[in-house]
C-alpha cells in the first residue's frame, strides 16, 4: 500500500496540502497538475510572475514548485524576493527546470531553493521530493507554532488564529467568537515556595486541563508566563461563561505536588470578551485583558465578562481569596 500523499501524513483530503506551481508553459503546467492532483494535492498554477505575490496571499500554499526561466524575470529572482518576506521565509520551494548545470544548481541554493530537479524527472522522484519537503515543513511549522513547555500554541500562533476569526466575522457578522484571557492566581508564589520545576508542572497541568475541555474548533494557547488565552469559535456569551466557569472550578479542585510529598491548589482568574462586528484584533484582545484585570481586582478566582462598566475600568473590588491553598502533606512528608 502506498503512503498517504498529503502534507499532513495520514490526514483526510480536507487537509490536503496546497501547491502553487509557477510555470508559463501551459503544457508543462497541465502535466505537473495532473501528477500532483492524482497524488491527492490541491494545485494552482501561476503563469504570470506579475501575479506571484497576489497568488501567494490568496492561495496560501504549503509548497512552491518553481520554474527557472520565466517571462521578464527568473525563478531565482522570485525566490530571493520570497525569502525577504518574513511570512514566507520557511515556505519550501522545489525548482523543476531543464537547467541542470552546476552553476545553476548553486544559484538555486543561494536564492533559497530547497531542491533542484531537472526535467524530465521520474514521477516517483518528483512526488517523493514533494512529500519529503512538505513533511519537513509541517514539522518545522509545528515547532515554530507550539509552546515548548506546554505543547499548546504559542503567542504568535494564537494571534494568527485570532486574526482569522476577525476576518471570518467580517464575512459572517452573525458568527460569534470569544476571547478568554486566563491568569493563574499568585503564580509567582508557586515558583518562590516550591521552585520553578514545580511551577512548570503546574503550567503543563493547567494547559492539559484547558485543552481537554475544549472543542476541536476552539483554540488554546500560552499567551506568556502564567497567562493563557482561549479562542472560542461559535459560542455565545452565556455558553462561554458556563465553559470558563467550569474550567475555573475544575482547576480550583485539582491538587499539585510540591515535590516534597505535600500538595497545594491554585486558582485562576479569567476575562471574557465577545468579538463585536466593529472590533479589530487589538480592541478584542484589549477587551478580554480589561475583563481579566477586573476579575483580579475583584479578588481573583473568578470570571468576568467584558461590559461597558468593565471596559471603563470600574471593576468591583472584594476581599482577596487565599492565593495558595495548602493541603496536609502525605504521610512521611
Amino acid at each position: 500500500m502506498s503512503a498517504p500523499p498529503l502534507g499532513l501524513p495520514g490526514g483526510p483530503l480536507a487537509e490536503r496540502a496546497r501547491i502553487l506551481h509557477v510555470e508559463d508553459s501551459a503544457l508543462q503546467a497541465a502535466y505537473v497538475r495532473s501528477v500532483l492532483e492524482r497524488a491527492g494535492y490541491e494545485v494552482r498554477c501561476c503563469p504570470d510572475p506579475g501575479l506571484f505575490a497576489a497568488e501567494l496571499h490568496e492561495f496560501a500554499p504549503d509548497l512552491l514548485v518553481m520554474d527557472l526561466l520565466l517571462p521578464g524575470t527568473s525563478g531565482h529572482e522570485l525566490v530571493r524576493w520570497l525569502r525577504r518576506q518574513e511570512r514566507y521565509a520557511a515556505l519550501p520551494v522545489l525548482f523543476l527546470t531543464s537547467e541542470g548545470e552546476a552553476r545553476t544548481r548553486i544559484a538555486t541554493i543561494m536564492a533559497g531553493g530547497d531542491d533542484h530537479l531537472v526535467k524530465p524527472v521520474a514521477r516517483e522522484l518528483f512526488l517523493a521530493a514533494v512529500r519529503a519537503r512538505l513533511e519537513r515543513s509541517r514539522r518545522v511549522n509545528e515547532l515554530l507554532r507550539l509552546d515548548g513547555l506546554t505543547g499548546i500554541l504559542n503567542r504568535n500562533a494564537l494571534l494568527d488564529r485570532a486574526r482569522d476569526l476577525v476576518d471570518a466575522q467580517r464575512r459572517k457578522p452573525w458568527q460569534p467568537a470569544v476571547w478568554v484571557m486566563i491568569d493563574l492566581d499568585h503564580f509567582k508564589l508557586v515558583n518562590d515556595r516550591h521552585g520553578h520545576p514545580v511551577g512548570d508542572q503546574v503550567l503543563i497541568s493547567a494547559a492539559a486541563l484547558l485543552r481537554r475541555n475544549l472543542r476541536r474548533r476552539d483554540t488554546v494557547g500560552r499567551y506568556g508566563g502564567e497567562e493563557f488565552a482561549l479562542l472560542l469559535d461559535g459560542l455565545d456569551e452565556a455558553a462561554a461563561l458556563r465553559l470558563v466557569e467550569g474550567l475555573r472550578q475544575e482547576l480550583a479542585a485539582a491538587t499539585h505536588s510540591d515535590g516534597n510529598r505535600g500538595s497545594f491548589r491554585i486558582t485562576l482568574s479569567a476575562g471574557i470578551a465577545m468579538l463585536a462586528p466593529a472590533m479589530d484584533l487589538d480592541q478584542w484582545r484589549a477587551a478580554a485583558d480589561q475583563a481579566l484585570y477586573a476579575a483580579k481586582a475583584a479578588g481573583r478566582n473568578r470570571v468576568v465578562v467584558a461590559s461597558p462598566s468593565v471596559l471603563a475600568g470600574r471593576g468591583r473590588r472584594s476581599a482577596d481569596r487565599s492565593p495558595l491553598q495548602p493541603m496536609v502533606p502525605a504521610p512521611g512528608g
